[in-house]
């Protein structure tokens, strides 16, 4: 079997474990990556080579790396006790350290109140894309890709594969995500917005766009500008941390969870730079 055929004969089970789209395509990233540097099977990779592989990588990436595979031993019935336990007490050792180094910086995260003044003052300065995705990463609490959003005026524009921000007359605006990272375990998505001053914003903004990023823009470019519009260049992920980590109330959690499409518990132990 070649190289392409292992890959996609992976690719084809993940797709059947009804995985996201996001993360069959890392997954064939890595086991690209892997199937080209060893140039052997994946089931006849040593631990003992891939430490050398992984040794001088972020803990994130290396972690990345084993969760792959795994998978991949999992979906072929391939026995790897060894690297799950491997995981657990290696990596994971690995990935604490660097995750309390990142948090000595996350601790210094703006209130939801800063990000929420920098959010109008984007409105305030006639930059209504950013205003617009600033409002949906703070009420939302949402990914960069669940801002690639269609904004469109009649029933008729919707399906079943797009994101979109529904303008109906007399209503709230419905804020509609069918493509979004945990879709296949959270389903579909649907809030109402009745905020007034967002909606008058928005039909503003619809009079020149219809939609929030322009289609046009290539998807390596999504994620730059999504983080040059939010404060001090957060980015999304950062974004959710401050919203989490200033939290007097732990009850939001559950709201924070079902409008992201996140568990609590992942929320609560990945989140909270004060766990």
């Amino acid at each position: 079997m070649t190289r392409a055929d292992i890959v996609a004969k992976f690719v084809e089970k993940l797709e059947e474990a009804k995985l996201s789209p996001i993360t069959i395509r890392a997954y064939k990233n890595k086991i690209t990556d892997l199937l080209m540097h060893y140039d052997k099977p994946i089931e006849d990779i040593t631990l003992e080579e891939f430490s050398e592989f992984h040794k001088d990588k972020n803990p994130h990436t290396a972690v990345q790396y084993i969760n792959c595979m795994n998978k991949y031993k999992t979906l072929n019935n391939i026995e790897h006790k060894e690297w799950v336990e491997y995981r657990k007490n290696e990596l994971d050792k690995e990935t604490q350290k660097h995750t309390k180094k990142s948090n000595n910086y996350l601790k210094n995260l703006p209130t939801r109140e800063d990000i929420l003044e920098h959010t109008e003052k984007l409105y305030i300065r006639g930059d209504q894309q950013g205003y617009i995705m600033n409002y949906l990463l703070t009420h939302f609490y949402c990914r960069n890709q669940d801002l690639d959003c269609k904004i469109v005026t009649r029933k008729d524009e919707l399906n079943d594969k797009d994101n979109f921000l529904f303008i109906q007359r007399g209503k709230p605006v419905k804020y509609i995500r069918n493509n979004y990272k945990t879709k296949f375990s959270h389903g579909v998505k649907e809030h109402d917005i009745s905020d007034q001053t967002f909606i008058k914003r928005l039909k503003g903004f619809n009079k020149n766009f219809n939609h929030i990023i322009d289609p046009e823009t290539a998807d390596s470019s999504k994620q730059s500008l999504i983080k040059s519009k939010t404060l001090n260049q957060l980015g999304e992920i950062n974004y959710l941390k401050a919203q989490i980590s200033h939290l007097t109330d732990p009850s939001v959690l559950n709201e924070i969870s079902d409008k992201r499409g996140t568990s609590y518990k992942l929320l609560l132990n990945d989140y909270n730079v004060n766990a």
